[in-house]
């Protein structure tokens, strides 16, 4: 983290210069890395009770990390804890989190795959939003992105809940609008 700052009045604490770690069996270098985070916070709740809840949460011109190894597992497979377990070897439950509004805004996501089979993929203006995130229930999601070679994408639709054993296995509904696809 780079500086931090919290106003109590409005409820809000903003990170800049961030920096998220990947999974060690993929990269060294960082999962999400972005300008500025911002978190926004009911202040009752949290003063009063020590409840924190989460009204937004928005990442700032992030640069994201998407790793594919040679099994097809990525490397946010294990995002929100999914993969480890308990002491009885039961799946760990799900986190209890949720985000009334999370964004990215123009942002940039590569996509790579170990060992590499090609150039990356880099998407532009990346810009994500989600309503009433939760590890735990579907939540409606827009996605847009430029793609490489003068192309673009919209994708919108709901998500969720989240896989508890695979991120990449979460179930969602979506309409995909691609213009100017270069395969």
């Amino acid at each position: 983290l780079g500086h931090l700052g919290f106003s109590p009045f409005s409820g809000s604490l903003v990170a800049n210069d961030i920096s998220i770690a990947d999974d060690p069996a993929f990269s060294n270098s960082p999962f999400v890395g972005a300008k500025s985070f911002y978190i926004g916070v009911e202040v009752m709740p949290l003063v009063f009770h020590h409840d924190l809840r989460i009204t937004k949460l928005t990442i700032d011109s992030p640069t994201i990390q998407l790793i594919q190894n040679a099994k097809g597992v990525w490397n946010f497979s294990s995002l929100g804890g999914a993969s480890s377990s308990s002491k009885t070897g039961q799946p760990s439950a799900i986190p209890n989190f949720s985000v009334g509004e999370l964004a990215i805004k123009d942002g940039s996501a590569t996509e790579s795959s170990i060992p590499a089979t090609g150039k990356p993929f880099v998407y532009s203006k990346v810009n994500l939003q989600v309503k009433n995130f939760s590890f735990a229930n579907s939540f409606p999601f827009d996605l847009s992105a430029d793609l490489p070679g003068d192309g673009s994408l919209k994708l919108g639709g709901t998500a969720g809940p989240i896989s508890r054993t695979n991120a990449a296995d979460t179930p969602f509904r979506a309409t995909l609008d691609v213009k100017h696809l270069d395969p």
